[in-house]
C-alpha cells in the first residue's frame, strides 16, 4: 500500500490493515510464511500480529494446513455496518412520511454523549417552517429528541448521566435546573412523549418519541418541530399520532434486524 511521505502513518495500524486486505483479496487461506513474505513483515512481528487478531476474532486459524483466513469478527463488522445503513434508510422513509402527514419538519436523532445528532431530516414545505440540516448537534436537555432519549433510559442510567451534565442555557426557556429536568423526564417516561417548548430555538416547539431496541434501550428519537403559532390541541394530536405510528414501524424494523439468524463461524481455533 503506497503512502505519501508527507502523510503521518502508524506502522502497527498499517500492518493490520495490509494483512486484512491481503487475506480479503486472496482466493485461499495463507500460511504464516506466505503472509510474512507478501507483506515484508518479520516472522516474530507477524506471530504477535496474528495472535492478537486471532484472539479478537478477526482471523481464524486452520490446524493441519496451518493457514489463516478472515475471522467472524470481520463479518460482524460488515453486517453491523449494513444493518446500520439499512436502518437509516427505513428511518428516512419514516421521517418523510411523518413530515408529509403532519406538514411539519421531521427528523431522527442519535445520541452522541451529552448531545443528539440529527441523522435524517425532511423539511416542511410550508412557507412558515423550521428548516433543519443533517449533522447538526444539540444538547440533550434542550431538545425534545434529547429528552425523549433521556426519559427512556432506566432510572439509574438517567441519574448517572444527569449527575455529570452541565445544563447550559440556550434560550430563556431552557431548563437549567437538574431538579426541574428530572421532574419533567419522570413525566415523559410515563407518557412516552417529550417536549421542547422554545428551549432550543425561540418560536419553535418540538415533540419527540424514543425509538427502543429489543433490550429497551434507545436507538434514537423521532421528532417533529414546528412554529409555536401552530401549537393547537388538534394539530398536536396529529403530530403525536404520526410519531407513535413512526415509532411502531421503526421498532418493528429493529426487531426484524435483531431476529435475523447469525451466520455460523468458520475455521477452527489453534490448539
Amino acid at each position: 500500500m503506497m503512502q505519501s511521505s508527507k502523510e503521518p502513518t502508524v506502522k502497527s495500524a498499517d500492518r493490520v490493515l495490509d494483512l486484512l486486505e491481503l487475506l480479503c483479496s486472496s482466493s485461499h487461506p495463507l500460511t504464516h510464511t506466505e503472509l510474512s513474505s507478501a507483506l515484508s513483515i518479520p516472522k516474530s512481528s507477524m506471530s504477535q500480529l496474528l495472535g492478537n487478531l486471532e484472539r479478537r476474532g478477526y482471523l481464524s486459524f486452520q490446524a493441519g494446513p496451518n493457514v489463516y483466513e478472515l475471522g467472524p469478527a470481520v463479518s460482524r463488522l460488515a453486517e453491523a455496518s449494513k444493518s446500520s445503513s439499512d436502518f437509516l434508510h427505513v428511518a428516512q422513509n419514516v421521517v418523510d412520511i411523518t413530515a408529509k402527514t403532519t406538514r411539519e419538519t421531521a427528523s431522527f436523532y442519535k445520541r452522541r454523549g451529552d448531545q443528539v445528532e440529527r441523522v435524517t431530516v425532511a423539511n416542511s414545505q410550508r412557507p412558515l417552517r423550521y428548516w433543519m440540516q443533517v449533522g447538526e448537534s444539540m444538547p440533550l436537555h434542550a431538545t425534545s429528541g434529547g429528552k425523549a432519549i433521556l426519559a427512556s433510559l432506566q432510572q439509574s442510567q438517567r441519574d448517572r448521566i444527569l449527575s455529570r451534565m452541565r445544563l447550559t442555557k440556550v434560550t430563556a426557556n431552557t431548563i437549567i435546573s437538574h431538579a426541574a429536568l428530572r421532574e419533567e423526564l419522570a413525566v415523559t417516561a410515563k407518557t412516552g412523549i417529550a417536549y421542547s417548548r422554545e428551549e432550543f430555538e425561540e418560536g419553535v416547539i418540538g415533540i419527540s418519541v424514543a425509538i427502543l431496541n429489543s433490550d429497551h434501550q434507545p436507538e434514537g428519537s423521532l421528532s417533529v418541530v414546528f412554529p409555536t403559532v401552530r401549537d393547537k390541541p388538534a394539530h398536536r394530536k396529529i403530530i403525536i399520532d404520526a410519531l407513535r405510528t413512526g415509532k411502531a414501524r421503526l421498532e418493528a424494523e429493529i426487531g426484524r434486524a435483531g431476529a435475523a439468524p447469525a451466520r455460523p463461524r468458520s475455521g477452527k481455533s489453534k490448539a
